[in-house]
């Protein structure tokens, strides 16, 4: 569907009305903090400048809030909930949309559409039965709506004829990636649940589903992704389930719930959107009746507190939707049973209340609803008896650039939430003379008595100090110990000073495991891991660079062209050293080969640091130029991650196997350190010099903002998810990963030490 020539495609009296019924449903905003209240504030400018983006394709919806609601069976289902903005759009979509699919809907498909719902799906199941179809073969698609397949669905939607503009919003928000806890999180599947779009977009998948099984001369019944099909004997009930399984698998790429016994008679009983149908019973199913229990005690509990009004409110919605939902079942003992739960929860969450009734609290408990009829005189007596419990007497901008795509918008949100992540995990103290103490429940920074920043407990990860004097509250030092929060202290270089954790103390079996790790092989393999996952991401980087320098920078492709040979001949010369059983004289083996995949490695960057920084190449301790003193400081910001890293693992760092060990060193740390410096500092300083931010020296020693900078930058790389293992884990995580697996390889606990290495 599109609209008529020179016509725009989301007229303003659209989104008008589109956020008419937003405004009705009043549900909770999203992740930009903007309530339906504050959207409303200013409707005329949200929605002329929705409107313009709309029309001109430069809308890009915003990153979803993820939230997690618990299910019966004591799991949770993830919630996605769009901003209200976002809504409004998806509303729009919607209008546009529906009444053409209606037309194509079938009617054995009841969820999610007008006129429907839940008691004509029922009315349905009965009119089959009274067919005579008493075999039922009952379903439900495992994790649905997560399992929806974007390429099928948006090439249906393209064959159906659905308006590409349309279909590119439709993409951007079934593939927009999602924020919870504080961390962005991109999408490989399905269609976000909360999402205004999502349930037509849920009955457009299954509609072909809808078509095979009508076609194949079932009769079936879907609310979603639960379904009967009712047929006259067991064997076509079997049938008929084998069909369904087998286009669901092949053609949706979906699959269902594995049952006891899917296929049922009438007089065995099935259960299908909560009521148990068995030969002429209707009642509620037992599973729906403890349910149902347990949100009644649990709006009745606040009563204790909260305004009875609202209370009364919640109740009588609750009863009316199960009255509604269950009117066809003759099942009074169930209707008994939650009434007598209603009135004893409610007393007594009104026995513990301390504040009195208001004269509108108590007439509004003369208005409380029951799932049975009630007599006017025993509902005096009710009201008497909760009065007793309480101890109450009775405009578009022009030239604008051709919209992003897809993926580019999906990317440029997800590196938006990146970075805000990486700001609120992490609190850096880069001025002199500051505090850092508690202030209602959050991290507050103050500097010079006056508040600079405040940081939210839940998600910070760490405390990096890099100034002095500072002080920090002993309470906040305890806080951060109980929620893991490291507090690190860095001098002017980088180096760390000192730590505030929680206690952690080497686990004596791993520390023993580490000594007879330099005597059973196993030390030798993990030296040869970090010196191999080392030279291995300084030759991938170099080749990652080279993608993007290769016709803009022949310098530089011609020394990686010359350079690269050597790199990679060293890299298979480390197989050579399997042989060696005596630790030093691998050690030597080893580090000779890691200086020259270095000595490579640098003559190739120095074509990236512009000519007047003088960069010498690499130089370790006693560095005097810009460069090197950005490495160093990121550096040492990186060896105390791995630290803490080590402590949690139980290591002892002290104990190591390509650096030897020393009792005034953490040299472990040193070792792990190698398999982490070229992705989490020599890519963040590099590309800072790349795009020429600004870094400078005063007395020989990086200027304060430049600290600020490369600390801001390494941190944010830091919190950056990254392929890992077949999925995406933020590098800080990777890092605790594989401390874990070093303890895990010395312990036995798997056979081969896999060192981190990054691709290009």
């Amino acid at each position: 569907m599109g609209s008529k020539e020179g016509e725009p495609l989301f007229p303003l009296d659209l989104l008008y009305r589109a956020w008419e019924r937003v405004h009705r449903k009043g549900a909770s905003g999203g992740i930009d903090g903007v309530s339906v209240d504050d959207f409303e504030a200013r409707i005329e400018r949200n929605l002329q400048i929705l409107c313009d983006e709309l029309n001109s394709q430069r809308y890009i919806p915003e990153a979803s809030r993820r939230i997690a609601i618990p299910k019966e069976d004591g799991q949770k289902r993830m919630l996605s909930l769009p901003t209200v903005r976002d809504k409004v759009a998806q509303m729009a979509v919607l209008m546009l949309l529906e009444e053409k699919w209606e037309r194509e809907f079938l009617d054995c498909s009841y969820a999610y559409r007008k006129g429907k719902g839940v008691n004509r799906a029922i009315g349905r199941v009965e009119h089959y039965l009274n067919q005579k179809l008493h075999w039922v073969a009952t379903c439900d698609i495992d994790d649905f709506f997560d399992s929806i397949d974007h390429t099928l669905l948006l090439d249906y939607l393209l064959r159906r004829g659905t308006d590409p503009r349309f279909l590119r919003l439709i993409e951007l928000w079934i593939k927009m990636g999602f924020v919870h806890r504080g961390r962005f999180s991109d999408v490989r599947g399905g269609v976000p649940q909360g999402a205004v779009i999502s349930p037509l977009l849920a009955n457009i998948y299954l509609h072909p589903f809808d078509q095979h099984l009508r076609d194949g001369g079932w009769s079936h019944v879907r609310y979603a992704d639960d379904f009967v099909i009712l047929c006259r004997s067991k064997d076509e009930a079997e049938m008929a389930l084998l069909d369904a399984e087998k286009f669901l698998t092949e053609s949706l790429h979906l699959r269902l719930n594995p049952l006891e016994n899917p296929v049922r008679s009438l007089d065995e009983g099935f259960i299908f959107l909560g009521i148990n149908f068995q030969g002429s019973v209707r009642s509620m199913a037992p599973g729906k009746l403890a349910k149902a229990k347990r949100k009644l005690q649990e709006i009745c509990s606040r009563a204790s507190e909260e305004d009875l009004t609202q209370v009364t409110r919640d109740v009588n919605a609750l009863v009316q939707l199960w009255r509604h939902h269950y009117h066809r079942c003759n099942d009074r003992r169930a209707f008994e049973e939650l009434d007598g739960t209603l009135v004893d929860k409610l007393e007594e969450a009104l026995r513990l209340r301390s504040k009195p009734l208001t004269d509108e609290e108590r007439r509004s408990l003369d208005t409380l609803e029951y799932l049975l009829p009630i007599a006017p005189r025993e509902r005096t007596g009710r009201v008497r008896k909760f009065l007793v419990a309480s101890k109450e007497t009775p405009k578009p901008r022009k030239g604008a650039s051709a919209p992003p795509s897809v993926a580019q918008a999906v990317a440029a949100r997800r590196r938006k939430y990146q970075r805000r992540f990486a700001l609120t995990s992490e609190l850096v103290v880069s001025s002199p003379r500051s505090s850092i103490g508690l202030y209602k429940g959050q991290v507050q920074l103050r500097h010079k008595g006056r508040p600079t920043r405040r940081v939210s407990l839940s998600n910070l990860r760490h405390i990096v100090v890099l100034a002095d004097p500072v002080s920090i509250s002993s309470n906040l030092i305890r806080l951060c110990a109980q929620r893991k929060v490291q507090i690190e202290f860095l001098d002017f270089s980088g180096r760390p000073q000192a730590r505030l954790d929680a206690p952690h103390w080497s686990r004596w079996d791993l520390s023993l495991s580490q000594i007879e790790a330099a005597r059973n092989g196993k030390g030798a393999e993990l030296a040869k891991a970090f010196v191999r996952a080392k030279m291995t991401n300084q030759r991938n980087l170099l080749k990652y660079l080279d993608k993007y320098r290769k016709r803009t920078d022949p310098d530089f492709h011609t020394a990686l062209e010359e350079e690269l040979p050597r790199m990679e001949n060293c890299i298979r010369s480390l197989e050579e050293a399997e042989d060696i059983s005596n630790m030093e004289e691998l050690r030597r083996k080893l580090f000779a080969l890691e200086a020259k995949v270095a000595s490579s490695y640098w003559k190739v960057v120095r074509h990236i640091v512009p000519p007047e920084l003088e960069f010498p190449g690499r130089r370790r301790k006693g560095a005097l130029d810009l460069v090197n003193q950005m490495l160093n400081y990121g550096y040492g910001i990186l060896y105390g991650r791995v630290y803490g890293a080590v402590t949690l693992a139980g290591l002892n760092p002290n104990m190591s196997f390509l650096h030897a060990p020393r009792a005034d060193r953490p040299t472990l740390v040193y070792d792990l350190v190698e398999e982490f410096r070229v992705q989490v500092v020599d890519r963040v300083i590099f590309g800072m010099l790349g795009r020429g931010e600004p870094a400078g020296m005063e007395e020989g020693r990086l200027d304060g903002s430049t600290r600020r900078n490369v600390t801001q930058n390494v941190l944010e790389r830091l919190a950056l998810p990254m392929s890992f293992r077949g999925g995406r884990k933020p590098l800080d995580d990777i890092i605790r990963y594989q401390a874990g697996q070093v303890a895990r390889f010395l312990s036995g606990e798997v056979k081969r030490y896999r060192p981190f290495v990054a691709k290009w």
